[in-house]
């Protein structure tokens, strides 16, 4: 049988009664009392007083200490009564017994802190969930005020006021309800700004190495070309039956110990079929040499290009176009063009300009149709140059104007020198039979279709539920011969197919 303890009663404290003569209140700070005043006079000494006895006046703080002290031991003595009757009936007879008495004091400590942190946890968690039921209600009030509008800005300008709403709302908790609704929005709005969806799966089994960033990307129909950016070496991607594989043998890169040294590479193309060193891709470094990268495990062919006479300044990017080679070097203001012959570039340069040359310090990339030039600049604008071929005089228009044919957002008489809500990083051209040009931008993981008068077609991005990298922008992009858009976010590769 459970042993019963008998916890004897503490002894009351002996209280004195109070005196009749004890005052009921303190008296004010300004009312005179019987206490000698600090002052010295002339007057004899005083005789000792007697000391009252301690109950004649006691002090009205001493009830009042008396008061918390009793309290303060119940309160403990119930606590210790009902801990003590727990761990009666969770712990056999004797074990009680064999608790300590420091373990005690512990438990009667811890536990009003526990519960005051449990308390302060589920105060928090309703503090969340009242803020998202606040910015859910203001998104479900912002959808009833869009679904009254009509014109294209005024939808534009409400569909985005939910989507803020839902913004705020899923940063306290995403649900069924906020998804469904995001969709609803978001597909109102793709119409709007002419958003084709595309469904992206990955490209690589396993993502390449932590150190690859991938900078730059070429396609042909069954092989893809990934350039390190910051090794300057190449990857080979192809597609086998199981998929896309990684070529383990394919050597493309910086040659360190040749004697022709070649540097990190800075930009890649696709060779044709038929080259005069039935080579796969090209690359170049930022000293100007070309570097011819074959099949399998043969080693690079490097290939120095013949300098400007004013020499190289820092080549950023090159292209090829109908065998002719455009090389961009920002540093000297110059593109240099190389004639080729089956993919031999042995001529010197010549300047693609002819006294109207546009500014290039900030122009980031290239692309070349039949002798147009396309100059992306790092503000997102472009520069629109034709080549003379000698016949004529080469021309630019800088900045060359976009249209944009997006309801609400139509150009009109002001002719934008860049698309609204845009910062492009890369510029493509794709061959006939849909003639194109393509750019990135990255901070919203969209690719821009424009024709080759910068007239917008539309815009492809990742869907919404898709499994692509959330707020990363994308590092590189292609499209390919066989319209496969490819989306490059670090060390992984992501393919779609256009519509």
């Amino acid at each position: 049988p459970s042993a019963v303890i008998s916890v004897p009663a503490s002894s009351p404290q002996e209280e004195h009664p109070l005196s009749d003569e004890t005052p009921s209140t303190i008296p004010p700070a300004n009312e005179p009392t019987n206490q000698p005043t600090n002052e010295r006079t002339n007057l004899p000494p005083s005789p000792r007083r007697p000391k009252p006895p301690k109950d004649s006046k006691p002090s009205p703080v001493g009830p009042a200490l008396l008061a918390i002290g009793r309290a303060t031991r119940e309160a403990f003595r119930q606590l210790g009564y009902s801990l003590r009757a727990l761990l009666t009936r969770l712990l056999p007879g004797s074990d009680l017994f064999t608790i300590p008495a420091s373990t005690m004091i512990f438990i009667a400590i811890a536990v009003p802190i526990v519960l005051s942190i449990i308390a302060l946890f589920v105060y928090q968690q309703q503090g969340l969930a009242r803020q998202y039921d606040s910015n859910l209600q203001y998104a479900q009030a912002a959808k009833l005020d869009a679904q009254g509008k009509t014109t294209p800005a005024d939808l534009r300008t409400a569909w985005g006021a939910v989507i803020t709403y839902l913004d705020q709302a899923e940063q306290y908790q995403t649900t069924p309800e906020t998804t469904a609704l995001r969709l609803e929005a978001q597909t109102i709005l793709d119409q709007l700004d002419l958003i084709v969806r595309l469904s992206y799966v990955p490209v690589l089994a396993t993502p390449l190495g932590e150190n690859v960033v991938i900078s730059r990307m070429a396609a042909s129909a069954d092989n893809l070309y990934l350039l390190n950016r910051d090794g300057g070496n190449v990857v080979r991607v192809w597609q086998s039956g199981r998929g896309y594989e990684t070529d383990q043998t394919f050597r493309c890169g910086p040659l360190p110990n040749e004697s022709l040294i070649v540097g990190p590479l800075i930009d890649l193309a696709v060779l044709p079929p038929v080259n005069y060193l039935d080579a796969q891709v090209l690359g170049m470094d930022a000293n100007g040499i070309l570097v011819y990268c074959l099949n399998e495990a043969d080693a690079p062919i490097p290939v120095p290009l013949f300098p400007p006479d004013s020499n190289w300044g820092s080549p950023r990017a090159f292209a090829l176009d109908n065998d002719i080679l455009y090389v961009l070097d920002p540093q000297t203001n110059a593109v240099w063009v190389y004639y080729g012959q089956n993919s031999e570039f042995t001529t010197r340069p010549r300047l693609f300009f002819d006294a109207d040359v546009p500014p290039m310090t900030d122009v980031i990339d290239l692309a070349v149709d039949r002798g147009e030039l396309y100059l992306l600049h790092q503000d997102g604008h472009v520069t629109i140059c034709t080549f003379g071929f000698d016949i004529q005089p080469t021309r630019c228009t800088d900045p060359a104007p976009f249209t944009d044919a997006r309801a609400g957002l139509e150009s009109g008489a002001t002719i934008p020198a860049t698309l609204v809500g845009t910062q492009f990083a890369e510029i493509a051209f794709t061959p006939p039979p849909d003639p194109s040009i393509y750019l990135l931008d990255p901070l919203q993981q969209a690719i821009y279709h424009l024709s080759l008068r910068l007239t917008l077609q539309r815009q492809y991005r990742p869907q919404l539920t898709g499994d692509t990298p959330r707020n990363t922008a994308p590092t590189a992009f292609v499209i390919s011969p066989n319209r496969l858009a490819y989306l490059a976010f670090g060390n992984q590769v992501w393919v779609a197919s256009l519509p």
